[in-house]
């Protein structure tokens, strides 16, 4: 059995790939997240899988908490054969409206949290008995640059991160993927302060269901569905690749 960890796995498309590893493979899940309600929450939801998931709160943009959390999961398995990268935030707003404090915090989260929880929890990829797999969940954005500028940025330095963790790593046999949604129903609109009602979130779920081809905006499953495949074998000779999954969003 593989033992996967997933940032970001309380909520959203990180919990959808949680879900996912949880019904339909054998794997055993480690799910991060800074926010301990969350964690509570989905810690009952998933009970009747408890033998096989573990949570701990971790704020991915802290190096002396992500170095800790590597270790204690060093001493503990010794390896991990995969990684999700899935915490993520939005700032509303191009340049005129972003404000810097705001685009700091959404760089620090999706790029820097990405950075310092890879490269901690390298040295246990590598000791992986089959090649490990690094998935990276990035956007449709990375190519088609949305509302927010900060997001948007982020999510094209996640992309050039993926290929140069490829470039990298292909010695060590670990792949290294990106996975680009295009819009998927979840709380980070209403978290940002973009949706400030119910109301606004339902009529932002209309206009972005007309700008994608297949009719319908994402739901976390779509993703995850992704994300597993190339977390499997199937998926052994791809690496470095940016696989949208958006509904033709990017077309």
């Amino acid at each position: 059995m593989r033992r996967i960890i997933v940032t970001g796995g309380t909520s959203g498309i990180g919990l959808g790939v949680v879900e996912r590893l949880l019904k339909t493979t054998d794997d055993n899940v480690i799910s991060v997240s800074k926010n301990i309600d969350k964690i509570e929450a989905v810690r009952n939801k998933l009970n009747k899988y408890h033998s096989r998931i573990e949570f701990y709160s971790v704020d991915v943009t802290d190096e002396d908490a992500v170095s800790e959390f590597a270790k204690t999961i060093g001493e503990k398995y010794g390896a991990i054969d995969g990684l999700v990268n899935s915490a993520g935030i939005i700032a509303p707003g191009g340049i005129e409206e972003c404000s810097i404090s705001a685009w700091k915090n959404v760089l620090s989260c999706n790029v820097d949290g990405m950075f310092i929880m890879t490269k901690a929890l390298l040295p246990l990829l590598k000791q992986s008995k089959e090649p490990a797999s690094i998935v990276n969940i990035s956007s449709v954005n990375s190519i088609r640059c949305g509302s927010s500028i900060a997001y948007s940025t982020s999510k094209a330095a996640t992309d050039m991160f993926t290929k140069g963790l490829a470039l990298e790593l292909a010695k060590y046999q670990i792949r290294a993927n990106s996975v680009n949604p295009g819009v998927v129903i979840s709380e980070l609109q209403k978290s940002a302060g973009i949706c400030k009602s119910e109301d606004e979130y339902q009529a932002f779920i209309e206009r972005m269901t007309a700008c994608h081809p297949l009719g319908r905006v994402g739901v976390p499953d779509d993703i995850a569905g992704a994300v597993l495949f190339l977390l499997s074998k199937d998926a052994k000779w791809i690496t470095g690749a940016i696989l949208s999954v958006d509904g033709g969003r990017a077309i």
